[in-house]
């Protein structure tokens, strides 16, 4: 059985914090100047998993925040990550 990576929406993180972290993500994509579909070709996530992380309809991956912050210049905290060390 292969293990599927650990998402955001899996961890002990409360909704505030998660709601917290959409929206600091929103306004970094919006401060970038970049759209949806230019972040997700350079973070190769897929924009329509992009789009409905923003919109609160699902998680993502440990590996899709680190990239998404890494491109958009974010500083994570080990309570973003949580999941990772479980």
């Amino acid at each position: 059985m292969i293990d599927s990576p650990p998402y955001i929406s899996d961890t002990p993180a409360t909704t505030q914090q998660r709601a917290s972290f959409r929206d600091q993500l929103r306004h970094a994509i919006r401060d970038s100047g970049q759209n949806q579909l230019g972040i997700s070709r350079a973070t190769r996530i897929d924009q329509a998993t992009l789009s409905k992380f923003l919109s609160g309809r699902r998680g993502l991956s440990v590996e899709s925040i680190e990239k998404l912050a890494e491109h958009l210049g974010l500083e994570l905290h080990p309570r973003t990550l949580a999941a990772k060390d479980e």
